[in-house]
């Protein structure tokens, strides 16, 4: 899957932090960047594998990581549950796993956090090394944060389970060293939030805080049956099961149930009541589910089983096997046509799955068109490509504009542009009298009118017609505007 699928319209901007590195960026912290940095040797290698294979050895990682908590809480077979459980899980195995996201290095940090925590709230007294563990364990968290910022909630939990069952913890000065050291990791990102007005926590706090509830039954519904889908429907049954089996039949001992549940449900919570009022994505709760597989797990493994493992794991991890063929399927195939309804002028626009398709294809056709122009004299050797939305632009860029040795530029305000908006600045910006490209998707149309002004003319060159299957998918405007006059819209 990480070879033969085109990359996505986040893991492909993501690569602009690799391009660019810096101490912080407007999306995310950077560490999403140095993974790809990493592993495709600073972009010597850009094959989708080369980027993609960061994730892929991290999820292997952290199956064994899982693995290896499971075992600690119990046994083997607990252990062997819990990594069937991850693997089962589409979030773990393939958000995290297989795509190139800040999740990938978020989800790494996660688990190793949670093998500290099982390790130093299993001992009866907090010793040397119990000290020492605790201030490794502000050392995880702050590489977490430097990949997502919801890695704080791990200290929520620890400070919950301190709280309600381990007070002694309040005595210990390291209790309160350990976060100043996730604070301290951190440091870099405070410090680029700080040198662009705090932007990042803006943009983020815009997406999740409403100040009027007006309850929205549509955005609820995707956060609760996306994140069930991310999660395993079936194995989300198994997690409620065995949070309901707990109340009356303990199976776990009570710290550790409370332990588990403290270090999953905040997070998991918080995005619900969010999606009440405001929209989320499915994957932001991801984390969170981490700790009620290892409770699943310990559920799984509370009593002899005939079958070495129990036949719920089984269909789990058949669902999750079925689904990711058919995901790839439908996107190399286009066997299920989800854009039927849309107009002729927005084909493609209902189809998620044309995010991962079609971007090498639309480079061969503009390839051979942009050689046309300048050998006719239409574009000159200093025309730019530009973009005007993050998206489709970092595809465009990655895809199209470096394979032909075009500069991607945007020309819209920091809220459209994101990233690509200082980045313009860094590769000279639009300069007076420019002359650029624009390719105009027909999934994310834009309406020309929009740079009447900027540009003095601006001609519609070509069509190119991306095909699936045999079939017209999607389609692309070559727009040529020349006579650039105006700077970039604040």
């Amino acid at each position: 899957m990480a070879s033969f699928t085109e990359l996505g319209n986040d893991e492909v901007y993501y690569i602009n932090y690799a391009l660019f590195p810096a101490l912080s960026h407007f999306d995310h912290p950077p560490f999403v960047g140095w993974l790809i940095q990493l592993f495709t040797l600073n972009l010597h290698f850009t094959h989708e594998f080369f980027v993609r294979l960061g994730p892929i050895l991290i999820g292997l990682l952290n199956t064994c990581i899982i693995f290896a908590i499971g075992k600690k809480l119990k046994n083997e077979k607990t252990g062997l549950y819990a990594a069937l459980l991850y693997t089962a899980s589409l979030y773990g195995f393939i958000i995290v796993g297989v795509f190139i996201m800040p999740d990938t290095a978020q989800g790494l940090f996660w688990l190793l956090s949670l093998w500290i925590i099982v390790t130093l709230f299993k001992k009866e007294n907090i010793d040397h090394n119990s000290q020492w563990l605790m201030l490794l364990l502000g050392l995880t968290i702050g590489c977490g944060m430097l990949s997502k910022y919801t890695t704080l909630f791990i200290w929520a939990g620890v400070g919950l389970y301190v709280l309600f069952f381990d007070r002694k913890w309040f005595t210990k000065p390291v209790l309160y060293l350990a976060p100043l050291v996730s604070i301290l990791v951190f440091l870099p990102v405070i410090i680029w939030n700080i040198q662009h007005d705090f932007i990042t926590f803006t943009f983020h706090s815009e997406r999740v805080v409403s100040n009027v509830f007006i309850f929205d039954y549509q955005t609820f519904l995707i956060e609760i049956v996306g994140s069930f889908f991310y999660n395993n429907f079936i194995s989300v049954g198994i997690f409620l099961t065995a949070i309901g089996y707990s109340v009356k039949n303990r199976f776990v001992e009570k710290k550790l149930l409370w332990l588990l549940l403290f270090l999953s449900l905040p997070l998991i919570l918080l995005f619900i009541v969010i999606s009440m009022v405001k929209p989320t994505l499915p994957h932001w709760s991801g984390p969170g589910y981490y700790a009620l597989m290892l409770l699943g797990a310990l559920f799984l493994d509370r009593k002899p089983l005939h079958r070495t493992v129990p036949l719920s794991l089984i269909i789990a991890l058949a669902t999750s096997l079925i689904v990711i063929v058919l995901v790839v399927t439908q996107i190399k195939t286009g066997m299920v046509n989800f854009s039927k309804n849309d107009p002729i002028e927005r084909m493609g626009r209902s189809d998620f799955t044309l995010d991962m398709y079609g971007y090498k294809q639309l480079n061969t056709k503009f390839s051979e068109l942009h050689q046309k122009y300048m050998q006719q004299g239409i574009a000159p050797k200093n025309t730019v490509m530009l973009g005007y939305k993050w998206f489709p632009s970092a595809h465009i860029d990655f895809y199209v504009a470096q394979r032909n040795n075009l500069q991607m530029l945007t020309c819209s305000p920091l809220s459209e542009a994101h990233e690509y908006y200082w980045i313009t600045e860094k590769r000279g910006g639009l300069q007076e009298g420019m002359s650029a490209y624009f390719l105009n998707s027909s999934r994310y149309y834009l309406n020309m009118r929009i740079w009447n002004n900027q540009f003095e003319n601006m001609t519609p060159l070509d069509t190119i017609y991306i095909h699936r299957n045999g079939k017209e998918a999607i389609y692309y405007v070559v727009w040529y505007l020349q006579g650039y006059k105006s700077v970039i819209p604040e």
